[in-house]
């Protein structure tokens, strides 16, 4: 079986953490067997776009073709204007760049199916090239297309025409399934298969030491749906009441400066610290080291990383009725908050901070609800998609 995967979400030599988790299931695909290709897109960055963001700069370090633990990656460069101008037309682009690389490797042999992970460029530009060259494609929504990009008509409309036309469209949460349904109206040749996670070798702050004290650790990008503003006016009540409590950011973005600034006014910046971005093995190290993890974020449709605590047997804490509330039982395994609230999060993580066997039982009891949610099972529930496509194509 030959599949191209076609996804701008996708590590290369310059940011190796963007898109680890499609990366993830590319490996454990060729594992399995199926010969995998990788079309990740990339940016295209004149100097005179150096100008507006340092991102643009570092794109032009990215190689056309590169090996990544095995994998043979394209990179191919389509138009984009910054800041997501006129984001509707980009799949044209998307799909000429790299309809290009499809047309060189169907000299050499057969493609069975694409598929595209994310929203726009990528499932419109898919949809575009499986159309032309006669491909069946899957289409993997990860959020953005029913999250975000919905509430801006022309570039949904877009994704709209590829969830639909898809010959299957999979979700990674019932969350994301139940938004496909409600914003596309596509009922049938849909399903959920969750991302999963892996345990590398930790790197362990070597600064990092136990202590009386309890550590929460937030760990993700600095962004203003990762709800760090709302965590950090908990964590200012929590502090007043409970002394032995330390909150570790872990994480980069763009709102780093304005969180600093925020734990200034709040008189919390002795009791908070930002790591900036990490490593993947350091953040793994840092989840080790916490007592409580936190991610109070919305519009997350998975999230990785809570698996990753969950793990290593962390009491875990996300929102209601976002991806993770698949998998957190609120008061049995974890706890979920209320988005962008404050004052839930002081509630739950009050009870985690007093009840240290409280912490215990929802570690343990977290790690048997997901232990079981590998790559590997995920690329297993992968591979029968493809299957029952391929079975399909030739009973007709």
């Amino acid at each position: 079986m030959n599949i191209v995967v076609l996804s701008n979400m996708y590590p290369n030599s310059v940011t190796y953490r963007s898109g680890i988790f499609v990366h993830e299931q590319v490996k454990e695909l060729i594992k399995l067997g199926v010969k995998v290709t990788v079309i990740a897109p990339i940016a295209y960055s004149p100097k005179l776009l150096n100008w507006f963001k340092d991102e643009w700069k570092e794109y032009r370090k990215i190689p056309f073709v590169e090996n990544i633990e095995n994998v043979t990656v394209y990179h191919p460069r389509f138009l984009a204007i910054p800041r997501g101008y006129f984001k509707e037309y980009w799949g044209y682009i998307y799909a000429i760049t790299a309809g290009r690389i499809i047309k060189k490797i169907l000299v050499q042999e057969k493609i069975d199916i694409l598929h595209a992970h994310g929203g726009l460029p990528d499932d419109f530009g898919t949809y575009l090239i499986s159309k032309k060259f006669n491909i069946p494609y899957v289409l993997t929504v990860h959020g953005a297309a029913v999250y975000a990009g919905q509430r801006i008509e022309p570039q949904f409309k877009k994704s709209e025409i590829a969830i639909n036309n898809a010959d299957r469209v999979v979700g990674v949460s019932n969350i994301i399934l139940a938004r496909i349904k409600k914003f596309t109206g596509r009922t049938q040749g849909v399903s959920c298969i969750y991302n999963g996670y892996k345990r590398n070798e930790i790197e362990l702050d070597s600064e990092s030491v136990k202590s009386n004290n309890i550590k929460i650790l937030f760990a993700g990008s600095l962004i203003e749906r990762k709800g760090l503003k709302y965590l950090l006016e908990a964590f200012s009540e929590l502090i007043k009441k409970y002394k032995n409590i330390q909150l570790l950011v872990a994480g980069g973005g763009i709102i780093k400066d304005k969180m600093e600034e925020i734990c200034d006014n709040l008189n919390i910046k002795h009791n908070v610290e930002f790591t900036g971005l990490v490593s993947h093995k350091r953040m793994l190290g840092e989840i080790q080291n916490c007592d409580i993890f936190i991610l109070p974020s919305w519009d997350e449709a998975f999230g990785v990383v809570y698996l990753e605590a969950m793990s290593m047997k962390k009491p875990t804490v996300g929102t209601e009725n976002e991806g993770i509330s698949d998998f957190i039982i609120d008061g049995k395994n974890g706890f979920l908050v209320k988005p962008r609230d404050s004052k839930s999060i002081v509630e739950k993580l009050s009870k985690l901070i007093e009840d240290q066997n409280l912490r215990a039982e929802f570690g343990e009891v977290g790690f048997e609800t997901i232990k079981d949610l590998t790559w590997k099972r995920n690329a297993e529930e992968t591979l029968n998609v493809y299957s029952n496509i391929l079975n399909q194509s030739n009973n007709v």
